[in-house]
């Protein structure tokens, strides 16, 4: 084989590893989007949940997988249906003085691509009384 030749086979085994790699980044990529945790919109950090009531807690994750949801003391697990959307209540909650985590975690860990998928953790959330107020000023 001429030098030649094996430059030009080395070039296109060179392009041909390119190409799978870049494949592969964004398959993984759009694998790892799927897998996120998204708890609805409702849910953030610095929120207040009404006490003495059940709290139901929903979202979307990777079909088929088991969520963690954990609050107040209580841990709570769903099944994510085949279209994403899962859903678990916690027990009525006590008034809080005091900031608390709210914690949504594949159960086992989930990895992605090599990659674990990061729990969704949203932070000093209190429990009290919620008011909602509407009206027409004149």
């Amino acid at each position: 084989m001429s030098h030649r030749t094996v430059t030009r086979l080395f070039a296109l085994g060179c392009i041909a590893l390119s190409s799978l790699l870049l494949v592969y980044f964004f398959v993984s990529r759009k694998e790892a989007r799927r897998a996120q945790i998204l708890p609805a919109d409702i849910f953030r950090s610095e929120m207040v949940l009404q006490r003495g009531k059940a709290l139901p807690v929903w979202g979307s994750a990777c079909p088929g997988k088991t969520l963690s949801v954990s609050f107040g003391g209580q841990e709570k697990r769903a099944a994510v249906a085949r279209d994403g959307s899962w859903k678990v209540e916690l027990e009525p909650l006590a008034l809080s003085k005091e900031g608390r985590e709210l914690r949504i975690a594949y159960e086992p860990p989930l990895r992605v691509a090599g990659a674990a998928i990061k729990p969704v953790v949203m932070r000093n959330i209190l429990v009290g009384d919620v008011w909602l107020c509407a009206g027409q000023s004149n």
